[in-house]
């Protein structure tokens, strides 16, 4: 496909880095696999008192879409650039709290607004992890989201949505040995009136890695996402991220991925790369 060869690039690099910062991999089967994953989000919380801070990229493209019927077909194209940061505090053991930003450009051929650009959404996250057993793990994440900018603006495109929102997680991770893996259910309801026809957006993802040596994790990673209207017929995709954590420094580690859209109705196809590297304090 096309759109694909946007991403041979990065798909080298990132198995030039595995290459590099893996080399043998260690015999010794009690190496733990790192439990963080790119997308789908795993129990663990940061110390009390300590911070962790991140900044990451996604670059997102689509020329194609899934229809009614979920076959896909051609459409205009699509893009979105962000930029992420986060900062996340330990509150105390087993409970941390995050704030989360992005900005992003934007474009639609399919839409009759400009371009756009700015600041998108910021959340307040706490993670609670409430459960800890011999190898599964479990916890709770509540989240507000909350729009930033002007959404207002009817002649360009803008990022992020509109209105708040109230968003709720439930993630069980297991690691033992060499694998970790996580499942992450979780619901969004918006409110206020600049909700118009949004209902409630549910997800379900999952994530199986595998840690090739002490610096590296590989990973792949389902994700599903469906969302309900008021008065138009629900729209739904899943995407497979193929993706790697790497432990760049003792304090510094990327995680990266590759994400396309693999079936669903009423939405976009995705071709989606995402960079994210983060400073452990």
């Amino acid at each position: 496909m096309k759109t694909m060869n946007y991403f041979q690039p990065f798909m080298g690099i990132v198995g030039l880095l595995c290459g590099i910062i893996a080399g043998p991999v260690a015999g010794s089967e009690s190496l733990q696999a790192e439990s963080a994953n790119v997308i789908t989000q795993d129990v663990f919380t940061v110390s009390p008192g300590d911070w962790e801070f991140s900044l990451g990229m996604g670059v997102e493209r689509a020329h194609q879409a899934f229809d009614d019927n979920g076959n896909v077909v051609t459409r205009p194209d699509t893009f979105q650039n962000a930029i992420a940061a986060s900062a996340v505090r330990g509150l105390a053991e087993n409970l941390d709290l995050s704030l989360t930003g992005f900005w992003a450009d934007l474009g639609d051929q399919q839409s009759v607004n400009q371009d756009g650009n700015g600041l998108g959404d910021v959340q307040l996250e706490l993670r609670w992890k409430f459960y800890s057993g011999d190898t599964w793990h479990l916890a709770y994440l509540p989240r507000l989201v909350a729009p930033l900018g002007s959404k207002l603006d009817q002649t360009r495109l803008v990022p992020g949505q509109p209105y708040w929102s109230v968003d709720n997680s439930l993630v069980a991770t297991r690691v033992k040995g060499r694998w970790a893996g996580s499942v992450e259910a979780s619901v969004s309801v918006p409110f206020g009136d600049a909700r118009h026809g949004n209902r409630t957006a549910t997800g379900l993802n999952g994530a199986l890695g595998y840690q090739l040596g002490p610096a590296v994790k590989i990973e792949a990673e389902l994700l599903l996402e469906h969302q309900k209207f008021e008065l138009d017929s629900a729209a739904w995709r899943s995407n497979l991220a193929l993706g790697a954590i790497m432990q760049l420094s003792p304090q510094l580690r990327m995680d990266a991925a590759l994400i396309q859209g693999i079936h669903g109705q009423r939405a976009d196809r995705l071709n989606m790369v995402v960079i994210n590297f983060v400073i452990q304090l």
